[in-house]
């Protein structure tokens, strides 16, 4: 199944890359989401419109920001090119697979790092509280995100291979520079069946890194 995940995924990236704003502003949730063993931090959360009227579960997308959104005010992710921010806007979570044909509602969760974005070592904590405390669907959970965030993204496939296993897909967007430790693990996403749709302009500073990292 995982390598046709990508397809919804990329629908629905491109779907709120183009979207307008919308004159209904849809509502997101302040939620904490825990970062290691004792701490926790703000997050965004977004529930599909029929998440209170069903028993369903529902495919989940962790969206990371970028560096000059980190901080402690949370209305900064309603800013720029971020999931949150066209959420906020009207937009709804939603594509249809190309693949099979089926419409699918995502929960989004947009946490908020007070500097840089969040990593592997932090988002291995917030999985297991969404999955308690929503209606996640286990085998579809993707992880996106813009520079910073996108580093977090590749970091998912790189830091542990094991924990791995728990993401179906990644699309980190003109993502920032990793280490060379985990430069070398990025195979871990062929071995572990990840798909990856790393995106990029050519003008961008961080080109190098998108495509050197998708060519290893």
């Amino acid at each position: 199944m995982k390598k046709y995940t990508i397809f919804t995924l990329s629908v629905l990236l491109l779907s709120a890359f183009f979207a307008h704003a919308s004159v209904t502003h849809a509502t997101e949730s302040t939620i904490n989401v825990p970062i290691d063993g004792s701490g926790t931090e703000h997050a965004l959360l977004w529930l599909p419109d029929d998440y209170a009227s069903t028993s369903q579960t529902y495919p989940l997308i962790i969206n990371l920001h970028g560096a000059g959104d980190a901080g402690t005010n949370i209305n900064s992710l309603l800013n720029g090119f971020l999931l949150s921010r066209r959420i906020a806007d009207g937009w709804n979570p939603e594509a249809v697979n190309p693949v099979d044909g089926q419409n699918y509602k995502f929960i989004v969760l947009s946490p908020q790092a007070q500097g840089w974005s969040y990593q592997q070592a932090q988002i291995k904590y917030m999985l297991p509280a969404l999955e308690q405390n929503y209606r996640v669907d286990t085998s579809r959970i993707y992880v996106t995100g813009l520079s910073a965030g996108g580093s977090g993204a590749w970091t998912m496939v790189t830091d542990d291979p094991t924990n791995a296993l728990s993401i179906t897909a990644i699309a980190p967007i003109a993502n920032a520079g990793i280490d060379n430790n985990q430069r070398a693990n990025i195979p871990n996403a062929a071995t572990n069946n990840i798909p990856v749709w790393s995106v990029v302009g050519d003008a961008d500073g961080f080109l190098y890194a998108s495509v050197d990292y998708t060519n290893v």
